[in-house]
Formats: structure tokens, C-alpha cells, sequence
């Protein structure tokens, strides 16, 4: 065997040297026949130029190209599906018809015919392709309730397979939307036993979100929990198991078995991705609840990166705050870094805020969150401080107390320092945090003062961070500046109510200011009026009813009333004293001056005096004598009715013409530029009555008088007789 492998080898090895000599021969012919070129271009006159082709090329006509195209696509489609073909043109002909908003024909008899042209039609397969899924969707919508039912029973059987599609999802998620709750409960029920499937799929996974947050039952949403727990309630589901430490009541012995199988689950979600679902949140928090340290921390090191999109619920929020009280000081530097990203959308989130509070409560590193969460803070502050959520956090930073913080809160956080493993005081943490931020925010208070004083909710936020800032702070001089400028302006005016921002407006905000490119719709009217979301009228910032309380809380702070005072002139003291509100703010900048202010504020109080002795005080001499004649006048006008006394009557109806209602004309017009309308609108109102009573008066006062005057003549005519 040996010797003719041998021989096969010698007699390859003479083929390839015979093959490389005869090419090598073939080369150095070539290169022989080839002509040497001197280097010089000579103009030879048998050399000839090149000469271009006689004939042009073809132009190709694109738009016969295109036609071919599109007519290959529809035979295309035609082969594909010779029977449907038909069906699909004539039913996106009535979808398109139904799409429309100015249509006039029923569109419930558009549905109907929709229906009838796939009645004997598979709706599993129609929902996998997306024009088909749109005219379901759309049919689910607008068709009437027995065919949504009957459409929703065709599909149930398929949920599962439909859902984990790219289109059928929507077709189930318009099914749990618009049909009844009968049909929403089979479909659920139908889902069920598939639950982890489900979840751990990419394009169902959201649907499964919607479904255990919007649509399900309280039954339901436990059997959902209990498939994650193990594969034991796959087909068999409990009622009594409504947490995970339910499963291991009866017995001990399942308790290791079912928290593994509920880690490999959570572990999964995590790898693959899909935290984002409120299942996996309730299913996460019951196992960090109850499982012990090892699988704890196994869990806790594969939830890091993901911390952020947990805490949009409330389930998920606690188990994010769980994983980073429970932590080593090692995993807490790497979620803070991941959620260094995260920080501003958190911050206004309604479960999202609690994260950031517990983390500020319970990190001694206050060095790190100084690096990771308040340059975040500080580049959208404005926002923060704008939402409901986001002032929570700046409160908390600067004065964690009752005054600004809910106690339930404050005791939630103080319960949850005994999870984590803190070495510093509460104290000593809280007055870092403060250093490290305190210039930063009174900076954006010198930046943007009248910002920071445009409502009584954003005021009192202001008033807080100035109240709790140290000497050490190299801005606090400037913010007094600047609002005291602000706050000593006579044409300052701020919103009536004041707006406060969500997550929502905020988005709307970006999808204004990004440009999409698309071109915007014109006005058909180009007369009309644009209108103004939020119109609001405009007032004198000094009389607004919530911001006046924040500026007497301001004025009471050291050092505040000499950057006051270098702003407040005559002019301001002019405009000030027809201001009620504002006479209560110069009286707490007097109480609580150094000596020196003292004396400037006398000095312009001395210099205005004449003109507040000159003020008239008409409306308040004309309540007095309105409220005194009234009990005259409702006296008159009762002894008249019940007595039929003509004098009486009279006396009601002197007094109503003559004084009352002059009095109440008067009294509308000095409140109509009035800060609360609903005194305007009592006022027009009692105005208008006393008009009424007074018309209805003279109208029996006359009548009486007739009847006096026959009364008068009979007798005349008997004593004559």
C-alpha cells in the first residue's frame, strides 16, 4: 500500500513541473512578439487616433422600466396567491374608503361588506401579512359589536400564534382594546399556559405588558405570575397562589426547586433584553423578596444594566430600589453608572423619582453621585423643577424635611436605610450632597431668575434652595441680585395659574423643536386665529396669591434685604402701595432689615406719605353704608308683602333705586380688574337682582296704587249718593 501511494505521489509531482514549463514557455513567447517602446512619442503617420463609435448608445426609457417592474410585481402576486388576489384589491378599495375621515357612507355597512368578502377566510393567516392585519385592525375598530365578536372568535383559537407575529400583534392588541370584556377574558384565558413563550419573545413581549397592566383580571394576573414561577402551573393554575411564598406553604421542600426555575425565567428576560414589562416586575420583586443571598445576588448582578427601565412601575421600582440597597459597593458604582444616562427621565417619572430619592438616601459616595446624577440635574433643571415629580428630589436634596416632603415618604426612606450597609450619618450625608450642589443651583437661579419666580409651586422651590445654602457658596450674593431685579420690575407679569410640565409635555416639547423634515399643514382660513394651548390671563407677579407667600419667605433672609433695597426705587414704591399683597411684603422686608435698610425704607415711605393719605377708600365707606341700609330695606320690603302696606312697599323701593343699586354699579366697576373673578361675579349678580326686585317693586306699587285710587272713588261716589 505504501509503494503505490508513493508512485501516485512521483507521478503528480512530473504533471505540475511539466505544466509550470510549458506556461513559463508561453510567457517568454508573449513578451518576444510584444514591441519595445523607446520612451519618445515619434507622430507617426501610420499611428492612428481614436476615433469615437459611429453609432450612440441606447437611452433607457425609465419609466417603461418601471411599468415592467410593477406589472412583474403584480403577476408575482397573482401566482403567489391566485385566490386572494381578487378579494384583496376590492377589500383595500372599502379600507381605504373606511380610513377616510370625510366619509358620508355607514361605515359600520363598509365593515360588513369588509366582513363578508373573508368570512370563509383563515384570520390567522390574514393577520401575518400587513396589508390584511391594517383591514382587521380596522374592522376591529370601526365594525359594529356582533362582528367584532365574531372576528374575535375566529382569532382566539390562533391568539398565541398571531401575537408572536410582526402584524398579528396589533390585530390582538385592537381585539383587548375595542371588543367586550367576555371576549377580553377568553382571549387572555386562551393565552394562558403560554405565558413564558410569550414574554420571552421580542415582538410579544410588549402585548404580554398591556395586557397584564390594562386588560386582565386579578385571577388572571395571578396565574400569569404563577407560569413564571414554574412550569408545575403550566396547565394546572391555583387561586390560592397569589405571591410566590403561596406555592411553598403546604410544603418546604418546593421552595428551592420553585425560586431556581423563577431565577432561570428572570435570568432569561435579562439576557435577552426584555425587563421592560410589568410581569417580570411583580414576578422579580416577590423573588428579591423571599429568595436567600446567593440567588439574590446572581439576579441582582444580571439586573444592573437594566435597572432604569425597571423603574416604570411601581412593582419594578421597589425591586430596583431592593437591587441597590442590597448591593456591594462595587455593583452600586456600576448601576450608578448605567443609570447616569437615565437620570433626567427618571427624576419626572411618577416611579421613577423614588429610585433617585432612595439612592440619594442611602450612598455615602457622594463623591460618585456628584459625578454621575447632579450633572444631569443641573443640565435640565429647569424641566425638573417645571414637573410634579422633579421637585420631590430637589426638595429632598436641599431640606429633606416635613415642610417640603411628604412624612410617609420621609418614613419609607428611613425604613429602607436598615436593607442597606451605611457608615455615615444621615446628617453628614445630607450636608455633602448640599455642598456639592448648592452653586450650581443658585447659578441657575442668577442665569434665569425670572424663571424661578414665576409660580408659587417653582418660588417656594427657589426659596427652599436658598434657605439651606452656606456661606460657602459664591453664587448666593448673585441670585439675591437677580431677583430682587426681577421681583422690583413694575412691568413683571407672570401666568394666572401656573403650568406645571410632565413627562408627556416634554415630549410634545422635542417633537416641536426636532425638525422632521415633512412639510407642515397650511391654515385654510389664513383670517383665523391660531389657537393657544394654555391661554392664560397675565398679572403683576407681586399679586399673585401663591408667589407673594414665597417672596415674604425670601425677604426674611439674611443679607437679602441690601440686594433689595439697591433695586427698590420710588417708581417701584409708587405702584406697590395700590397693591395689598405687596404692603405685606415691604412690611416683612422692614421686620426683618438690619438698621441701616430700615432707615432707607423710612426714607421712601416719608417720601410717599402724602400720596397715602390722598388714596380714597370709597369702596370700602360704600360696603359699610350698603351693608347698614340693607337691613332697613329687607325690613320695608317684608312688612310691605305680608302686611300689604302701601308706605312700606314704597320704603323698599326708595331704597333699592336710590342708594342700593348705585352702590352695587359702582362697586362691580372698581372690581373689575380683580385678581379673584368670583368676586366680580357675585358682585354682577347681586346687581342684577337688586335691578330685578326694584322693577318687579315699581310694577306693585303701581298696581296698588290703582287699586287705592278705585277704592278712593267708590267711596267718594257712595258718600255723594
Amino acid at each position: 500500500m505504501t509503494e503505490l501511494k508513493k508512485s501516485k505521489k512521483r507521478v503528480n509531482e512530473n504533471v505540475k513541473n511539466d505544466e509550470g514549463q510549458q506556461i513559463k514557455k508561453a510567457k517568454s513567447a508573449f513578451i518576444k512578439g510584444k514591441p519595445k517602446f523607446d520612451g519618445k512619442f515619434k507622430g507617426q503617420k501610420d499611428f492612428k487616433k481614436f476615433q469615437k463609435p459611429t453609432k450612440e448608445p441606447e437611452k433607457t426609457n425609465w419609466n417603461e422600466l418601471k411599468k415592467q417592474k410593477k406589472e412583474l410585481k403584480i403577476r408575482r402576486k397573482i401566482n403567489k396567491s391566485k385566490d386572494m388576489y381578487d378579494l384583496d384589491v376590492k377589500a383595500k378599495k372599502i379600507y381605504e374608503e373606511l380610513k377616510m375621515g370625510s366619509t358620508k357612507s355607514n361605515k359600520e355597512e363598509l365593515c360588513q361588506q369588509l366582513y363578508k368578502l373573508f368570512k370563509d377566510v383563515d384570520y390567522s393567516k390574514l393577520s401575518q401579512s400587513p396589508d390584511r392585519a391594517r383591514i382587521i385592525q380596522m374592522m376591529l375598530k370601526k365594525a359594529s359589536q356582533k362582528i367584532k365578536n365574531e372576528i374575535a372568535e375566529k382569532l382566539i383559537p390562533y391568539i398565541v400564534e398571531v401575537a408572536l407575529s410582526k402584524y398579528g400583534k396589533f390585530c390582538v392588541s385592537r381585539l383587548m382594546t375595542y371588543c367586550d370584556k367576555e371576549v377580553r377574558e377568553k382571549a387572555v384565558a386562551a393565552m394562558l399556559s403560554n405565558i413564558v413563550k410569550l414574554t420571552n419573545h421580542k415582538l410579544s413581549n410588549g402585548l404580554i405588558d398591556i395586557i397584564f397592566l390594562n386588560h386582565a383580571s386579578p385571577v388572571q394576573k395571578n396565574f400569569m405570575k404563577q407560569e413564571l414561577y414554574s412550569d408545575l402551573y403550566k396547565k394546572d393554575k391555583n387561586k390560592n397562589v397569589k405571591t410566590i411564598s403561596d406555592t411553598w406553604k403546604d410544603s418546604e421542600m418546593m421552595k428551592n426547586g420553585i425560586l431556581n426555575s423563577t431565577k432561570i425565567n428572570l435570568m432569561k428576560y435579562a439576557s435577552k433584553n426584555l425587563v421592560d414589562n410589568s410581569l417580570v416586575h411583580a414576578v422579580l420583586l416577590e423573588f428579591l423578596e423571599n429568595a436567600d443571598e446567593k440567588n439574590k445576588n446572581e439576579v441582582i448582578t444580571a439586573y444592573i444594566p437594566h435597572l432604569s427601565a425597571i423603574a416604570s412601575t411601581k412593582a419594578g421600582a421597589r425591586a430596583a430600589i431592593l437591587c441597590y440597597l442590597q448591593s456591594v459597593a462595587k455593583e452600586r458604582r456600576a448601576m450608578l453608572k448605567t443609570i447616569k444616562e437615565h437620570v433626567f427621565p427618571l427624576c419626572i417619572h411618577e416611579h421613577g423619582h423614588v429610585l433617585i430619592l432612595e439612592i440619594l438616601n442611602s450612598t455615602d459616595d457622594t463623591l460618585n453621585i456628584k459625578k454621575t446624577i447632579f450633572p444631569s440635574l443641573i443640565k435640565n433643571i429647569e424641566d425638573i423643577v417645571s414637573s410634579e415629580y422633579g421637585k420631590r428630589v430637589i426638595y429632598f436634596i436641599v431640606s429633606p424635611t416635613k415642610e417640603f416632603l411628604h412624612p410617609k415618604t420621609l418614613e419609607e426612606l428611613n425604613k429602607d436605610l436598615k436593607l442597606g450597609t451605611q457608615k455615615k450619618d444621615a446628617d453628614i450625608r445630607q450636608k455633602e450632597l448640599v455642598e456639592a450642589i448648592e452653586n450650581e443651583l443658585c447659578g441657575a437661579i442668577k442665569n434665569n431668575a425670572r424663571f424661578w419666580v414665576q409660580g408659587g409651586h417653582i418660588a417656594r422651590v427657589t426659596c427652599a434652595i436658598l434657605q439651606n445654602s452656606t456661606e460657602k457658596n459664591k453664587n448666593l450674593a448673585d441670585a439675591f441680585d437677580s431677583l430682587s431685579e426681577v421681583i422690583c420690575d413694575p412691568e413683571w407679569m407672570v401666568n394666572e395659574i401656573e403650568i406645571t410640565h410632565g413627562l408627556e409635555d416634554l415630549k410634545k416639547k422635542k417633537e416641536e423643536s426636532v425638525d422632521t423634515g415633512k412639510i407642515k399643514k397650511k391654515k385654510k382660513n389664513p383670517l383665523e386665529k391660531p389657537k393657544v394651548e394654555n391661554e392664560q390671563k397675565l398679572i403683576k407677579g407681586i399679586e399673585h396669591s401663591g408667589l407673594h407667600i414665597a417672596i415674604k419667605k425670601i425677604v426674611k433672609l439674611k443679607d437679602f434685604a441690601k440686594s433689595f433695597l439697591a433695586h427698590f426705587s420710588e417708581n417701584v414704591l409708587n405702584e406697590w402701595i395700590k397693591i395689598n399683597r405687596a404692603c405685606f411684603v415691604i412690611n416683612e422686608i422692614f421686620e426683618h432689615a438690619d438698621e441701616e435698610s430700615k432707615l432707607k425704607i423710612k426714607e421712601l415711605l416719608t417720601s410717599v406719605k402724602e400720596r397715602i393719605s390722598s388714596q380714597s377708600h370709597a369702596a370700602g365707606f360704600c360696603i359699610f353704608v350698603s351693608t347698614f341700609i340693607e337691613c332697613f330695606r329687607i325690613y320695608s320690603g317684608y312688612a310691605g308683602n305680608i302686611n300689604s302696606n302701601l308706605l312700606d312697599t314704597t320704603g323698599f323701593l326708595i331704597l333699592s333705586v336710590v342708594i342700593q343699586l348705585p352702590i352695587h354699579i359702582y362697586l362691580t366697576i372698581s372690581l373689575y380688574e380683580a385678581f379673584f373673578k368670583f368676586q366680580l361675579f357675585l358682585q354682577i349678580f347681586e346687581s342684577l337682582v337688586i335691578f330685578i326686585e326694584s322693577c318687579l317693586n315699581f310694577h306693585i306699587v303701581r298696581k296698588s296704587l290703582k287699586e287705592k285710587n278705585l277704592q278712593f272713588q267708590m267711596l267718594y261716589d257712595l258718600n255723594q249718593k
